[in-house]
């Protein structure tokens, strides 16, 4: 039975709780506005079902229900009986999901395509390997278009187990989230993606029901299934970053919940580290913002609020990439201001009807519309903020959302203070500020008017504090001025069993007269002193409170970890000629317990330390080993190590290896957008120009026969480099699971080294160093990667053992169940956050392999389409090899015992006269059995006078001339050259 009509009380009280929420701004201790939670900004619940009472009886006839669970008729399509639909045509549709067979499953938003009066919908495919969000008219959203295009995780969901679905449509935004992860995003002011498929506006229509459908059905199962309403969450929110790389970057976790305000002010602070350092771009990317893109063009839809630094200054831009395809990108630029080590420089953007603004320290540098600058305006959908690779870290990033084109908001340090405690106010103005703006408290004007007011020598008690005009009021931001505290502090939250807590009071306030304790998850302890210390205590969490019978502390609140045992090793591949090295650290585990090793399940006797090494003399190259440890109970994690051997060396050394094709450069040839150059000895390579987007060349190469060949290239990489790239040549159905699959060779190129890793596309696996790797120190000052020198790169695949080499040196080593000889090849380029121009060059791309011998030709067979034919018909022959992979170099056909022209394996013809033919293929001089046909007079034929004259003859791909009885026959056939090559 459904649990909706049950549930109408609470759903009630979310509603009221919602609007609650909606109306005002929570804040974390510190004063940083927090966003809501997705269930914070959960709405009606329009419906529920989970199965626990069987099945609601309208869907009786496409679900059975059994165990708790239900199970879809195999091609049912079906609506879920919703109590009532939403005025707001927001709705959030949960749900668990298990698929087995070939089951693809759909949820329809049915008439959310107004455009069309059409359906928008999830359409889960491959067991749960690709995630679509599509209308019916090509504007598709995959969870592997690439997070430039609002795919923004690629992982395969096993659904052999229920994963958690939850499909939203929130005022213009689709969003899928799968176990609590958002996969993808769009937005029907510019729908789709342009990478793979197009983008479109949708005009919104009215959802008039949500509908299942299991197609093709073995066995789709659901549980949990979850219908309401959404609302906005918070629209402010605001993160610090502790990190200092100058690669640092970040994408929020902000939501549609939490963007749909579509006037905003997004704002990022960076930090100048290296005032020196040129050529990098400190930028905030808004993803969405840029709804001008429609066709399947790979640029990426975002706006970039962006300062190019090059010799000390900083030049302001707001930068989008247009529908032309003869234009990368536009731009609207303010003036260079200069920048100092250690300066702070803060970029905001203000986005509010049709304008946009871009501020350099608060100072206006840059402003337009968007219909000046010609860019349709999209809406937001996700921001990322990234440091550039230069010489600058962001430290702030801050996000308003605001319901009308002119806004003010209003922060400060604490929300908590002691009387007496001075509290510093500041405001923001967004878009049209206009005049008349003062400080209010509690509802009443106060005599300032700037951007900080200080709020002091008041009383214990709640302070809302807001900041505006006539016409525009700040969000109330709320101080509770208290005249006793009690603060709870310790050096940690987080301590082992085997570990000690010392948990300090602070008092402060006249407590005159009060008794104290302390109380743990509400007992009482025997400690009563101003601090207390906790030990030998079980896992789990505990509270924490100091109290007297008139006041007490906010919960301390702190965790008792389940003890552990780390694994670790110094490499994941070895050779069986090494010794592997394990150590195991223990947590929450008292000295002196016996740790025990094993491996492959297997107890290692005598083996009774810390630290472990294992021989591999025995085992085989190729195979994996399982380690792990044991104390005091405790399991450790298990450590997977491979046994590697040289897969490069395994195949070079193969008297058949031999160069099946290599990439030959020109000058002024044509490769993708790459450019062509040449070094001083003359030699050329490729390179690229392009900013802020990828470079991409698909090789016209002759692919390897057998799974035992390489692929290699060189890779310069400058001495002064200054940004994070990516290098990754591309397979195609290297993976023989997805044979128009791509796997990515990858290798990331940044100021201090490299890092290489292989990314199969179609599963989302990656294949770490620091997982498959052997230790190696890829630093540039680690003696093996190189820059301002040319790196030799080799990916090497034998059998289903893939691996990959720098300058000589294995780095990767791992095992790819299906392994094959891949279809195709590309090379591409990408700066990371998509800014800037990668930096490297490419030459001496070159596929090489074992190319076996054929076998030698044993015997040639000929069979006839027909033995029997009338004048004026066609027959044809055909040649059969034993055994059939052997070479047919020379093949002469004879009919009644003389040559012909024709030199493929088959032979069409048309005969001449009447009577009994003989027909033999020779190939490199072996004969086949003579075969005989007939032919015969036409019946009720024609005037025998006017027939056609001569045998017609076509060999395989041929063009053929028939003039007076005379065969001439051009045929086309591929030529060997030296080396295996063909032309």
């Amino acid at each position: 039975m459904s649990k909706t009509f049950a549930n109408a009380m609470k759903g009630l009280l979310a509603a009221l709780c919602a609007l609650c929420f909606a109306l005002g701004i929570a804040f974390a201790a510190g004063g940083t506005p927090q966003r809501a939670s997705a269930e914070e900004a959960e709405g009606r619940v329009l419906y529920e079902e989970d199965f626990s009472d069987g099945v609601d009886e309208a869907l009786a006839g496409s679900i059975s229900a059994a165990n708790g669970e239900g199970t879809v008729t195999s091609n049912a399509l079906f609506d879920l009986p919703l109590a009532e639909m939403a005025a707001s045509n927001n709705y959030a549709v949960e749900f668990d999901l298990k698929l087995t067979g070939t089951t693809e499953f759909y949820v329809h938003f049915v008439g959310l395509d107004g455009t069309n009066n059409d359906n928008i919908y999830l359409c889960v495919i491959a067991q749960g390997t690709y995630l679509r969000v599509t209308d019916n008219y090509g504007h598709d959203i995959y969870n592997n278009t690439g997070d430039l295009h609002g795919g923004l995780d690629a992982t395969p969901v096993d659904l052999t187990n229920y994963a958690h679905f939850r499909l939203v449509f929130f005022e213009g935004y689709v969003e899928l989230w799968v176990n609590g992860t958002r996969r993808c995003v769009s937005h029907l002011v510019d729908f789709g993606n342009n990478n793979y498929m197009s983008r479109s506006p949708i005009e919104e229509g009215t959802i008039s029901a949500i509908a299942f459908q299991a197609q093709n059905a073995n066995a789709a199962v659901l549980d949990n299934i979850r219908v309401t309403e959404p609302v906005g969450g918070s629209t402010v929110y605001a993160e610090t970053n502790a990190e200092e790389s100058t690669s640092s970057s970040k994408t929020f976790p902000l939501t549609a919940a939490e963007l749909y305000r579509e006037n905003f002010a997004a704002e990022a602070s960076f930090r100048i580290t290296d005032a020196e350092a040129s050529g990098y771009y400190p930028t905030i990317k808004l993803y969405g913002l840029n709804a001008s893109l429609r066709a399947n063009n790979q640029k990426e839809y975002a706006v970039n609020v962006q300062a190019y630094v090059e010799n000390g200054t900083l030049l302001p831009q707001i930068m989008w990439q247009p529908e032309d395809a003869e234009t990368a990108w536009k731009d609207l630029t303010g003036e260079a201001v200069p920048i100092e080590e250690g300066q702070t420089v803060t970029l905001r953007t203000e986005v509010y009807g049709d304008k946009i603004a871009l501020y350099v320290n608060g100072e206006l540098s840059a402003s337009s519309t968007f219909s000046e600058l010609g860019l349709e305006k999209g809406r937001v959908q996700y921001i990322r903020v990234q440091s550039g690779g230069g010489g600058a870290v962001w430290t702030h990033f801050a996000y308003s959302g605001f319901e009308g084109e002119s806004g003010a908001s209003v922060t400060a340090d604490e929300t908590l203070v002691m009387e007496g405690t001075p509290v510093t106010f500041t405001a923001q103005l967004f878009g049209e500020h206009g005049s008349g703006y003062a400080w209010y408290v509690n509802g009443e004007k106060q005599s300032e008017s700037g951007l900080r007011f200080v709020l002091d020598g008041v009383q214990a008690g709640e302070y809302s504090v807001q900041y505006g005009s006539a016409s525009v009021m700040s969000e109330p931001f709320v101080v509770t001025v208290v005249d006793h505290m009690i603060i709870l502090s310790a050096e940690k939250t987080q301590i082992y069993p085997t570990e000690s807590l010392t948990v300090t009071a602070e008092l402060k306030g006249d407590f005159t007269g009060e008794s104290f304790s302390w109380y743990l998850n509400g007992e009482a302890l025997e400690e009563t002193g101003p601090s207390v210390t906790l030990s030998s205590l079980a896992a789990g969490t505990y509270s924490l409170q100091y109290k007297s019978a008139s006041y007490e502390s906010d919960a301390f609140v702190f965790t008792v970890l389940e003890a552990k045992i780390a694994v670790t090793t110094d490499k994941n591949s070895y050779f069986p000629e090494e010794t592997a090295a394990f150590a195991a650290e223990l947590s929450g585990i008292r000295e002196g317990e016996t740790i025990l090793w094993y491996a492959d399940g297997k107890l290692q006797k005598g083996a009774e330390g810390a630290s472990f090494t294992l021989p591999l003399s025995g085992y085989e190259a190729g195979s994996k080993v399982v380690v792990y440890a044991e104390a005091a109970g405790v399991k450790s994690n298990e450590v997977t190590i491979s046994i590697a051997f040289d897969v490069l060396k395994s195949i070079q050394e193969n008297e058949y290896y031999k160069t099946v094709y290599e990439d030959v450069l020109e000058e002024g040839g044509t490769y993708g957008n790459f450019s062509v150059g040449k070094d001083e000895d003359g030699s050329l390579y490729l390179y690229s120009e392009v900013s802020n987007n990828s470079t991409y060349y698909t090789l016209n190469a002759t692919m390897p026969t057998g799974v035992e060949y390489l692929f290699s290239y060189e890779l310069y990489i400058p001495a002064d480099i200054a940004i994070k790239s990516y290098v990754y040549p591309c397979l195609a159905g290297l993976n023989s699971n997805y044979p128009a699959g791509m796997v990515e060779l990858a290798w990331e190129v940044n100021p201090e080294g490299v890092r290489p890793y292989i990314k199969d596309q179609s599963t989302g696996k990656e294949y770490l160093h620091t997982e498959y790797g052997f230790g190696l120190d890829l630093s540039y000052e680690g003696g093996i990667a190189k820059k301002g020198d040319w790196n030799e790169i080799t990916v090497a695949v034998s059998g289903s053992y893939v691996s990959m080499y720098l300058n000589g040196q294995i780095a990767l080593f791992f095992e790819m169940t299906g392994a094959t000889v891949p279809s195709g090849a590309s090379f591409n380029l990408f700066p990371d956050g998509g800014t800037g121009v990668v930096p490297v060059r490419i030459r001496n791309i070159y596929f090489a392999g074992v190319v076996e011998p054929a076998p030698d030709l044993e015997s040639v067979s000929v069979s006839l389409s027909s033995v029997n034919v009338e004048k004026g018909g066609t027959i044809t022959a055909s040649a059969t090899l034993n055994p059939f992979n052997a070479e047919a170099n020379t093949v002469v056909w004879y009919i009644n015992g003389e040559k012909v022209d024709g030199s493929g394996l088959s032979l069409t013809f048309t005969p001449e006269e009447e009577g009994e033919y003989t027909i033999v293929c020779e190939v490199d001089g072996l004969r086949s059995v003579e075969k005989t046909f007939t032919v015969t007079a036409a019946q009720g034929g024609g005037d025998p006078g006017t027939a056609n004259t001569g045998l017609w003859i076509g060999v395989g791909v041929a063009a053929v001339v028939v003039i007076a009885g005379v065969v001439i026959a051009v045929v086309l056939v591929k030529k060997k050259k030296s080396g295996g090559k063909e032309e």
